[in-house]
């Protein structure tokens, strides 16, 4: 399970009001956050083995001490303990405790038969709902969803910010040499508020990638709403030098960006139709289902919704991209810090 743990973890808060919620994360994930660490010192097992659910590929083939059940229980005391041991916060540490096992409850629900139940035993469970696509979005979306509004309910928000609620999900790679960030989901539940929030979650995003060392020179996203494209059109406006693709009418395009836009989709989608004149991924949300379909809004930029209400097919995507390699590195640092700090 992915999300389904965070939605734990938000649901939490409420009967854990003392604990922050980076730890309730830390504790509903634990055992996530442990088995990489396993996997490097050669402890424990796993293979890509496409085909193995429909949903991930990872074949887990030993991991005793980070998702056993006995094991799991053993990390759920040492992490209640140890927050008892430190806040003398009986309530929270028990539920933080409680988190670490529920983590290992969830993924029964996902994972193929092969969750052991004791470090040495030959016992594997799972009833392996990563088998199908559809069951598996049933589960976890829900819980996340749910999750979100309970932490809501629980929790006060300081400014108008923390009334929006908000999700960013990137990935960094490569596409021609060029230095990418993929923004792969992004999701608002205000509109007007939404712009500004996302915005400075994605600035706040790349100057924490410049500290680690990694500088994207473009930034990357496939969209369906017209809300985004102009949100994110707008961070180019904060960083003077940047260029932004697509234009809307189809004119004026740069052609590096387009080249660099088909060669991405050529590398991402392969055989998709791409028309990089418009920036438009024809039958993009082929592969998304029906549910989460959503009706496309209005952002009230009128070349911006034409593009997207009647250039669009009802599952085609506009990839966008912003090029920010030409700005000056000092002059990308106190734009991204303006738009972080607004």
């Amino acid at each position: 399970m992915f999300i389904g743990h965070f939605g734990v973890g938000f649901a939490a808060k409420r009967y854990a009001p003392r604990a922050g919620l980076g730890t309730l994360f830390l504790a509903a994930q634990f055992i996530d956050l442990l088995w990489p660490t396993l996997l490097l010192l050669g402890i424990e097992r796993v293979a890509i083995a496409p085909g193995a659910t429909v949903v991930t590929p990872l074949d887990f083939q030993h991991y005793p001490v980070s998702h056993s059940l006995l094991a799991v229980m053993g990390w759920a005391a040492l992490v209640g303990g140890g927050y008892l041991a430190l806040r003398g916060a009986r309530r929270e540490a028990l539920i933080l405790a409680l988190l670490v096992v529920s983590h290992w409850l969830l993924d029964a629900l996902v994972h193929r038969p092969d969750l052991p139940l004791a470090p040495f035993g030959a016992t594997r469970v799972g009833l392996g709902l990563w088998n199908s696509l559809p069951l598996t979005l049933l589960v976890e979306v829900p819980l996340f969803a749910v999750g979100g509004w309970l932490y809501a309910r629980a929790t006060r928000a300081r400014d108008a910010a923390g009334r929006c609620r908000a999700l960013l999900g990137t990935k960094e790679g490569t596409c021609c040499g060029e230095p990418f960030l993929f923004l792969v989901t992004g999701f608002v539940v205000n509109a007007e508020q939404g712009k500004g929030v996302m915005r400075r979650m994605i600035a706040h995003m790349v100057l924490a990638l410049a500290r680690r060392g990694f500088h994207p020179g473009v930034l990357a996203a496939r969209t369906y709403n017209p809300v985004w494209y102009r949100m994110l059109e707008g961070l180019g406006a904060a960083l003077p030098g940047s260029v932004f693709y697509p234009r809307p009418s189809g004119a004026g395009q740069d052609p590096e960006l387009a080249r660099l836009a088909a060669v991405l989709v050529a590398g991402t989608n392969p055989g998709a139709a791409f028309d990089a004149r418009l920036g438009v991924l024809r039958d993009g949300l082929a592969r998304t289902p029906t549910l989460f379909r959503g009706r496309r809004p209005r952002s009230g930029d009128g070349a911006v919704d034409g593009l997207f209400h009647d250039e669009l097919g009802a599952i085609d995507l506009v990839l966008t991209l912003l090029d920010i390699r030409r700005v000056p590195a000092d002059v990308r640092r106190a734009g991204l810090r303006s738009v972080q700090s607004r």
